[in-house]
């Protein structure tokens, strides 16, 4: 065991206790754990470790007790999206109830659940603006660690680092995810080193989606940065550099990724033809089973009975929609598009009460990067078998935090407002609050 594997279990075996006593903290270790892999920066066999899974544990237990103690309420499980997750679990589990095969959905649903738990958890635990600010913190810093280093080594990325993130279109699905976390990080950071740092961080970010090598990657790419440039106050100038940026990154880029990239356009290639017969396949899973699929993790055990060639061989979905009507019936699917629709048209409404409050943009650029992520997603989807992908319901669980966050925000600053004009007709000298100081300093405001 070398030093590696030595200060990584000190760290989570020796500070786990707090995963109790503190959940919060236990979230951050979680999401770590989940989205830099750090376990597999090791050389040793931490990285064969369940570590992520223990901390999951442990941070459940205290979340528990926090509910028990009256700590904690669970009035965010009335908003749509947190339904929404709820209701996703509950279908997928009557498909497993319902599947061909049961065992391999009930192997795999010890996952799916811990990955819903998590996410409606965190809106209980992000409970200020310095949590919000924290995580948002950790995520671009995890994923996007390896934005730049495999951009600064500059070869072509055959895998992930591991977990969801060790096939390359996975790894390059959550750095386009991540994209628009760095960027809007940079926007709304005081320090100039914090600002600096995130938007050299997202260049760098994009370089390595193209080492990757990943077509889904790079059409969620396109989407994303797309979306970035009509979410920008100054459209005209976004408009004139996009074109700018699109001929350096394509100069920059290896040939490899060019020659890749060029294979979309070609419907004889091979892939292309295997993804479409994949999604075949899965259409006619659906339509004989319409309301609960074959069953969770089920498609591939099903394949050659639907797929009316018995020699085909036998493929993953390809798509994370197909993938998961095919599997637990079109009501799933139903449920988990309109939570990510729910999401993108809170989010509008969000950053539309709050345009004219400049105290509060950084909530509005927190919202604009949940939504141009989303966006990122929703395009790499369409190539991926990840429709249970961790990071996409934990942004949807912390974009319910951020609604709450804000609401309160703007409650106290018309409280305050209301205060200080019943003071002036009053006639009372009012000197203004003490000004914050935090080792942790505050957003742009």
């Amino acid at each position: 065991m070398n030093y590696r594997d030595v200060i990584l279990l000190t760290w989570v075996y020796g500070t786990m206790p707090l995963c109790v006593i503190q959940p919060f903290y236990g979230l951050v270790m979680f999401s770590i754990l989940a989205y830099n892999r750090t376990q597999d920066l090791t050389w040793g066999e931490t990285r064969y470790h369940r570590l992520s899974y223990w901390v999951a544990v442990f941070t459940i237990i205290g979340f528990v007790g926090m509910l028990f103690l009256g700590r904690a309420g669970l009035k965010h499980l009335k908003d749509g999206r947190a339904m929404c997750m709820v209701i996703l679990l509950g279908w997928i589990l009557l498909s497993i109830i319902d599947a061909i095969n049961p065992q391999p959905g009930w192997w795999k649903f010890s996952e799916f659940w811990k990955i819903i738990l998590i996410a409606l958890m965190t809106p209980v635990l992000v409970n200020s603006e310095k949590r919000l600010r924290i995580m948002f913190w950790v995520i671009a810093l995890s994923i996007g660690f390896y934005g730049v280093k495999n951009a600064l080594i500059g070869v072509p990325v055959i895998r992930g680092p591991g977990g969801m993130l060790q096939d390359n279109n996975d790894f390059s699905c959550a750095l386009v995810m991540t994209l628009p976390f760095l960027y809007y990080l940079g926007h709304s950071e005081t320090r100039r080193l914090y600002r600096t740092g995130f938007f050299i961080s997202v260049p760098l970010t994009a370089f390595t989606v193209a080492l990757t090598e990943s077509r889904g990657g790079f059409l969620a790419l396109v989407a994303t940065v797309g979306v970035l440039v009509m979410q920008s106050r100054q459209k005209v100038l976004a408009l004139v550099m996009a074109p700018v940026a699109a001929v350096l990154f394509f100069i920059l880029v290896p040939a490899s990724f060019i020659e890749r990239i060029e294979t979309i356009k070609d419907p004889k290639d091979g892939s292309s033809q295997g993804r479409l017969q994949a999604w075949g396949t899965g259409f006619n899973m659906v339509n004989a089973n319409p309301m609960t699929g074959v069953g969770y993790r089920n498609f591939q055990l099903a394949y050659r009975r639907y797929s009316g060639d018995p020699t085909q061989t036998v493929r993953v979905a390809h798509n994370s929609y197909v993938q998961l009507m095919a599997e637990s019936g079109y009501p799933a699917l139903g449920v988990f598009l309109f939570m990510i629709l729910l999401t993108v048209i809170k989010g509008r409404s969000l950053q539309k009460r709050l345009r004219h409050i400049p105290e509060l943009r950084w909530f509005s650029n927190y919202s604009r990067a949940i939504e141009a992520s989303l966006a990122g997603y929703v395009i790499a989807a369409t190539f991926l078998n990840r429709a249970h992908f961790d990071l996409l319901y934990h942004i949807v669980g912390i974009s319910i935090a951020l609604d709450l966050l804000a609401a309160q925000a703007v409650y106290r600053l018309r409280k305050e407002a209301e205060e200080k004009r019943i003071a002036e007709e009053s006639g009372l000298e009012e000197d203004g609050p003490p000004e914050a100081s935090s080792a942790f300093p505050s957003p742009v405001v």
